[in-house]
């Protein structure tokens, strides 16, 4: 479930992205490339978290670096997005369950 406040976050994560990637700052992935690796984290919980956490100033390299990663897996043509998802998301916290 994604709530309304994070929808709005990623909405505004993602202009920040298409801003950066026109200045040259994102490396050598172009916009569609860069939404669809976003695509493949925001289908989690775990995976808003991390996107919404990363889209500040101070941890955006390492938001760029993993979303350059997803695409050059998706260059490769060897995962779907659900293979990408599983990949990326082990390894961020997990949700707690109450």
């Amino acid at each position: 479930m994604v709530y309304i406040a994070t929808k709005n976050e990623l909405r505004e994560l993602n202009k920040e992205l298409v801003e950066r990637i026109r200045a040259g700052e994102c490396g050598e992935v172009n916009i569609h490339e860069m939404l669809k690796a976003v695509s493949v984290l925001d289908t989690t919980i775990e995976g808003q978290t991390y996107l919404i956490d990363h889209g500040t100033d101070e941890k955006f390299g390492e938001l760029v670096d993993k979303l350059n990663n997803i695409t050059h897996d998706m260059r490769d043509g060897k995962m779907n997005i659900t293979d990408l998802t599983a990949k990326y998301t082990q390894d961020l916290p997990q949700e707690q369950k109450i």
